[in-house]
């Protein structure tokens, strides 16, 4: 059994917050122009929203847990490995039930403890989660080893920001308000006007975004299963298999309140307008999502042996997911996984123990014995990304992405960090309809990095040593770039102009006591 206590204390935007794009100063046709810091330095802003939540809720979730498990050795060769676990992630309470939570289908805010609405606002327990596994190990002639496996897991997805339902009446939000310059028409937002008063809104006339979590929400399911062969040879090891895994019932936020493509203000057309005029989105977390996942993996294992160890592998894999279209939440899209897919890694770790000095005595002894040297590298491929409209064609309130003809990949040899791809493969949609292009149809740069270090032990006294240390990380200073500017219609299309997380080399000494 797991007891969860915990809390949140988030304000994303307490003293407000003012979005500024290219559409207000636009050329008004819908062919593009514009700056975002133009339209700053005017004060036509494209929306404003204030997100505030005073008070810290103190979370509670009940997490009950049975599993058995059991070797079997079948044959002298085969031996069966079974389990079955069993899982009741039960949904949040708030001590003080702080739970308000936006029911699509009555269209109202579900406040826990109140009018007959549970302390869990509405969210019933799920026990579905039944999680059986299976697997294998089969010695073969030659000395080779079969494995394979097979198991069903589950993920408590409940624990995110977005299923801490902080609607009113304990929130005091204010927008997201959209300027009628994202339709091409004259602003009717003003920096000038600032934000009106903080106002804790009634859960019967709720205003900005409310948010939710399914009623009958159940926890990510994934169905994980591998089979690898391994053949020893001369005190090495060599893998080769096939990874693999299939998620469903994944988490999915859908917008109930997205207005759909037309002309004129977004705010109107939204599906809650007529009861709720002052709400925007009204996003709640279902369980829509799907994913897949498959990767052969080549595993090459040199066990120490005359001081030196290595381990080197490559994989090749393909991430998708099936998510929701941001402009209509009726469609679903397969994709790659965005930032998760990558085709091609390869990763080596080895240390070395240098044999000098070990017949030695005294001061030679001491100067040349006990050194070790580290060293680690990976190289893979770039992660999946989309490409979008800066400025929405569909006029929904939600984001939307071009139209794209052919290849966009540009050859490995024409790429540059001005021009990642072909920006010419790419143009505008007619106005209130989605472009062609899917979800994470490209991929960015390689990333690459070599790391090295150097160990020296000096021995006190029986199990008491220090170890001088010296590492260096991104050895090569390898410059690893961040994806490109994704955004059809920006002035920086297609290019790149940061390393992102990426550090550039570092080298760092330090003595470390070892006992």
């Amino acid at each position: 059994m797991i007891l969860r206590h915990w809390g949140v204390l988030q304000s994303n935007s307490a003293q407000g917050l003012f979005g500024f794009d290219a559409n207000p100063t636009n050329s008004g046709t819908g062919t593009g122009g514009g700056h975002a810091f133009a339209s700053f330095l005017l004060g036509y802003p494209t929306d404003v929203r204030r997100l505030y939540t005073p008070g810290m809720p103190k979370y509670h979730t009940n997490e009950p847990s049975a599993y058995f498990q059991d070797d079997w050795r079948a044959t002298s060769w085969l031996t069966v490995n079974l389990g079955l676990r069993y899982d009741v992630f039960g949904p949040l309470t708030e001590e003080d039930d702080h739970l308000s939570n936006w029911d699509p289908q009555a269209r109202k805010l579900l406040v826990a403890g109140q009018d007959g609405v549970s302390r869990t606002a509405g969210v019933k327990h799920d026990f579905s989660n039944v999680s059986p596994r299976l697997g294998f190990s089969a010695t073969l002639p030659h000395q080779m080893v079969l494995r394979g496996g097979w198991g069903l897991s589950y993920y408590p997805n409940n624990k995110n920001a977005g299923a801490y339902m902080k609607n009113p009446p304990y929130t005091a939000n204010y927008g997201p308000v959209f300027s009628t310059a994202n339709s091409n028409q004259p602003p009717n937002l003003f920096l000038r006007n600032g934000l009106p008063v903080v106002n804790f809104a009634n859960p019967a006339s709720p205003a900005g975004n409310v948010i939710g979590t399914a009623l009958d929400f159940k926890s990510d399911r994934a169905k994980q299963f591998n089979l690898l062969v391994e053949k020893e040879f001369g005190g090495n090891v060599v893998t080769a298999g096939y990874i693999g895994s299939r998620g469903d019932r994944l988490v999915a936020g859908k917008n109930f309140n997205l207005a759909p493509a037309a002309a004129g203000g977004v705010d109107p057309r939204r599906p809650l307008f007529a009861q709720y005029p002052s709400i925007s989105a009204a996003n709640v977390l279902t369980n829509l999502g799907k994913s897949t996942y498959n990767a052969a993996q080549f595993v090459f294992t040199r066990r120490s042996r005359g001081g030196l160890t290595l381990t080197t592998h490559y994989t090749w894999a393909h991430a998708r997911s099936m998510t929701l279209a941001p402009w209509d939440t009726s469609i679903l899209e397969w994709g790659d996984t965005v930032n998760f897919d990558v085709r091609h890694r390869w990763v080596m770790t080895t240390n070395y123990e240098l044999p000098w000095g070990k017949s030695l005595t005294g001061l030679a002894h001491g100067f040349l014995s006990s050194w070790q040297v580290n060293a680690s590298a990976f190289l893979q491929s770039g992660v999946a990304f989309t490409v979008l409209n800066a400025a929405s064609r569909t006029n929904t309130g939600g984001a939307d992405r071009p139209i794209v003809t052919g290849d966009p990949m540009l050859p490995g040899s024409e790429r540059t960090v001005q021009r990642w791809f072909d920006t010419s493969a790419f143009s505008a949609a007619p106005q209130f309809t989605a472009g062609n292009i899917g979800p994470a149809l490209m991929h960015g740069p390689t990333q690459r990095q070599v790391n090295f270090s150097i160990f020296k032990d000096l021995a006190i006294t029986g199990q008491q040593r220090l170890q001088l240390r010296a590492e260096i990380y991104n050895l090569l200073n390898s410059a690893n770039f961040g994806l490109p500017d994704n955004n059809f219609g920006s002035t920086g299309f297609g290019s790149i102009s940061s390393t992102g997380n990426s550090i550039p080399r570092q080298m760092q000494f330090g003595v470390k006591y070892l006992f």
